[in-house]
């Protein structure tokens, strides 16, 4: 009777660890920002990313004087969108132009992705169903710093977010039927041995 009992148990506490594997962590993408579909699981950490598309500045007319090769750094102001915080980006520089007398000139920018993390309580955003979806960021027009006597304006598209879920699935049913079959042998097992 102890080893049929035992044997039944063993093979519940293998369907308990085989429940366990399949609720490994789980993530997706998507483009915007949106509250998480708690029918998933178990929402454990979130990463939200800023990644501006490659631009030119406002072009530069020169007069009499040609200007020479030169560039610019570029200090874009932080993105801040409620309930989630500020996105910094890094500073940058603009690609090297220069322009001959009476032409106009810009210059190449690529402004590198913000990354914020959530985990813990910064998850409470993103389970509130209330929330509405964030699906593209506006920046304001912004200038480059002065070199060679001049400065250009900064146009970033709208910016599409891209979203990063990680969560613990919710074990599926097939999971649960297993271990109810696994327990109604073992009760078997012990009527059949008394």
């Amino acid at each position: 009777m102890l080893t049929i009992i035992r044997t039944a148990s063993i093979t519940v506490l293998a369907l308990l660890a085989t429940a366990s594997s399949n609720a490994n962590a789980a993530s997706f993408q998507i483009n915007g920002i949106a509250p998480f579909d708690t029918n998933l699981g178990t929402l454990t950490h979130v990463v939200v990313s800023l990644d501006p598309s490659p631009v030119q500045t406002t072009s530069y007319e020169t007069t009499f004087n040609s200007i020479s090769t030169h560039l610019h750094h570029v200090f874009a102001p932080a993105a801040n969108i409620s309930g989630l915080g500020s996105f910094s980006f890094a500073q940058v520089a603009t690609s090297y132009e220069g322009s001959n007398s009476f032409s106009s000139h810009s210059h190449n920018v690529n402004i590198f992705a913000s990354v914020n993390n959530y985990a813990g309580a910064g998850l409470n955003w993103f389970l509130n169903p209330a929330n509405l979806p964030v699906n593209s960021v506006l920046m304001p027009t912004f200038p480059t710093t002065n070199n060679e006597n001049h400065s250009h304006n900064i146009h970033l598209f709208p910016i599409v977010p891209r979203t990063t879920y990680t969560y613990t699935p919710i074990p599926e049913p097939t999971t649960f039927a297993l271990l109810a079959i696994a327990g109604l042998a073992a009760i078997s097992g012990r009527r059949q041995i008394a």
